[in-house]
Order: C-alpha cells, then sequence, then structure tokens
C-alpha cells in the first residue's frame, strides 16, 4: 500500500493523493486539487495532449507530490466493467477461455480493446465462477500513457474509476454482507457503482452530471457563468434567484438524473443484481441541494457521504481543509493511491 500517487484526471478539477500505512493505519499524507481546463479530460479522451501534460506538472509542483509512480483512473462511455457468473468445471479450461467469454460478454472487439479479468471465485460444486471484466480501448490507455511519462512520471497501472472507488469502499470498512450502491458526482456525467457483498459488481455511467444541471441553471435561472453557479449548487439561498435555482435544481435536474439512475438499478437487476440496501454518496458534488434526499425517497434506503475522514488518518493540512469543505472530492485519487499491486 502507498506504492503509487493516485491521480484523478476530471472534466472539472485534477486531483492527486499519496497514502501511506503507519502502525497499521491508512494514512492520507498528502492531497491537492487544481481546476481543470475546459474541454481537457472529458470522459476519458484527452483534448490537448501538451496542455495535458502540463496540469498534470502543475498538480504535482503545486501539490509537492514526491511519488513519481502513478495510479491513474479513467473513465467513460468506451470504458466497460462488469461482474459475472460464468459456468465453471475446471481451473485451467477457465483460464484458457476468459478472453474469448470477454469479448462476447463485454461485446469489445480483442483488435482495439485491451481487457482485463479478476477471478474472484471458483466453485466446482455449483460449476460456477465469478469473474470481474474490465475493457478499455488500447488507443486511450495509449494515449494516457504518453502523457504520464512526458509529464516525467512512471505509469504502474491504469485502472477503472470503478475499482479506485471500491478500493476505498473496503479501507473505509463499509458493509460487506449486502448490496451498495455508490452515486459518484462527476463534471460531465455520474458514475453508478454497484458493490455486492463486498465485491465489484456492475458499474454503468449515467450523462447527467454537473455540467447537465450547470447548463439548466444558465438556461431557467440566466445565471452568468459556470463559477457562478457552481457557488450556488449547495446554497441557492446566496442569490436572489434562491428560490427559482432550488426548484430547478430538486425538480427539473433531480427528475433528469434519478430517472437515468431508475434504469441504470433496473438494467443491474435484470442482468441477476439484488437491489442495493444501502447508498453512499461520492465525488465532488455530493452537497448538492436535494441529492442525498431524493435518492433516499425514490430508492426507499438510506444514503451517507463517502467521506475519506471518517476512516482515514490525515496527515496533510491542505488534505483536512479539502475534506473538510468538499468532503468526497478526494475519492478517486485516493482509491487509486490505495492499490497495492
Amino acid at each position: 500500500m502507498g506504492r503509487y500517487l493516485g491521480l484523478d484526471l476530471g472534466a472539472f478539477t485534477i486531483k492527486g493523493a499519496e497514502v501511506a500505512e503507519k502502525k497499521k493505519e491508512i494514512v492520507l499524507t498528502n492531497a491537492y486539487v487544481i481546476p481543470s481546463i475546459p474541454e481537457l479530460f472529458m470522459e476519458g479522451l484527452i483534448g490537448d495532449f501538451a496542455e495535458a501534460s502540463e496540469q498534470i506538472l502543475n498538480l504535482i509542483e503545486s501539490g509537492g507530490f514526491v511519488k513519481k509512480k502513478v495510479a491513474l483512473s479513467i473513465k467513460g462511455e468506451s470504458t466497460r466493467t462488469r461482474g459475472a457468473r460464468i459456468p465453471f468445471t475446471d481451473k485451467n479450461r477457465l483460464s484458457r477461455d476468459l478472453m474469448f467469454i470477454a469479448e462476447q460478454y463485454m461485446q469489445v472487439d480483442l483488435e482495439s480493446y485491451s481487457v482485463d479479468y479478476d477471478i474472484i471465485a471458483a466453485d466446482a460444486s455449483i460449476a460456477q465462477a465469478k469473474v470481474i471484466f474490465a475493457a478499455a480501448p488500447k488507443d486511450v490507455l495509449s494515449d494516457y500513457d504518453s502523457v504520464i511519462k512526458s509529464s516525467n512520471l512512471e505509469v504502474g497501472l491504469i485502472d477503472m474509476e470503478a475499482y479506485a472507488l471500491c478500493n476505498l469502499y473496503e479501507a473505509l470498512g463499509y458493509p460487506s454482507q449486502e448490496t451498495t450502491i455508490i452515486v459518484h458526482t462527476g463534471h460531465t456525467s455520474n458514475n453508478i457503482v454497484f458493490i455486492d457483498y463486498g465485491e465489484f459488481s456492475y458499474q454503468e455511467a449515467s450523462i447527467y452530471g454537473g455540467k447537465h444541471a450547470n447548463s439548466l441553471l444558465a438556461n431557467m435561472a440566466n445565471l452568468p457563468d459556470d463559477e457562478t453557479i457552481n457557488n450556488l449548487k449547495a446554497d441557492p439561498s446566496r442569490s436572489s434567484e434562491g428560490e427559482n435555482i432550488k426548484n430547478i435544481l430538486t425538480t427539473h435536474y433531480m427528475n433528469d438524473l434519478y430517472g437515468d439512475i431508475e434504469k441504470i438499478v433496473s438494467k443491474y437487476t435484470l442482468l441477476g443484481g439484488k437491489m442495493p440496501s444501502r447508498g453512499y454518496l461520492s465525488g465532488g458534488a455530493v452537497s448538492l441541494i436535494g441529492l442525498k434526499e431524493r435518492l433516499e425517497v425514490e430508492m426507499k434506503i438510506g444514503f451517507s457521504v463517502m467521506n475519506p475522514a471518517d476512516k482515514l488518518k490525515i496527515e496533510s493540512s491542505v488534505a483536512l481543509q479539502l475534506l473538510e469543505t468538499r468532503p468526497a472530492v478526494l475519492n478517486v485519487a485516493i482509491g487509486m493511491a490505495l492499490r497495492d499491486e
């Protein structure tokens, strides 16, 4: 644990985190966040390679990070992560057949996609194995590899955002005897992640991220720019348009977002998943007015903020201040820093 600098290159902010294990405690030793340039990192795609490298170097220098080996998260509609239960009779045969199964199950072309898998369990007595598949376009992975290396850093691993959230979920000691859902709020999309009995099970993105909320507010409340809008999404009362802003978010935006989440939950259960009995909020917009309350009412389960400060020891004063004001903004970066292989 603590081998990597965890990076989360988002469309709105760029985050970095370093962790260490001290006296059997997980310690967040350093963290930093800088604004992202618009259109630079959009759902797994890099807009400008030279600018991306410069921004990463800016994060490293401003944050005073010491680790040079990076664990980087990626996301986007082109990336796919799935848990599957597949027929199993023999381990040797399973290993031989897994890439063929992955191609069929993930519906990807192995010529253009890189596919990885992890066998979680294999039980011959019930002729079934549980396998986690991950797939990402080879050109996307190559692009990130190039940008990291041009930033004078070493690529340790590139992993899915959903797995980073699962790493943190485990480190925080969250329930491992039930099905839970994580709603990770992002600028361009929200990542909906299911964890079944402590193991990653399913992930899908909702297109109704913070950018969609900003667009609604700009058009319906006539707010001037993203900075003004973002300052009001958690506390609309600071504007003379407060009641209108609150109504747009809690009605129009939440209708769009929850409608999408409902479809994702339905798809998950149709694939054999169980309905979640508990929920967690993650990402920079966990304090969005009405989000927690709407999800609890509609899904009929309790939601909590996935806050690293609840369980991890925080040594960095910058990280403490960040987590006090935006408690879940570092979750993916910390989850990547927690990788130990």
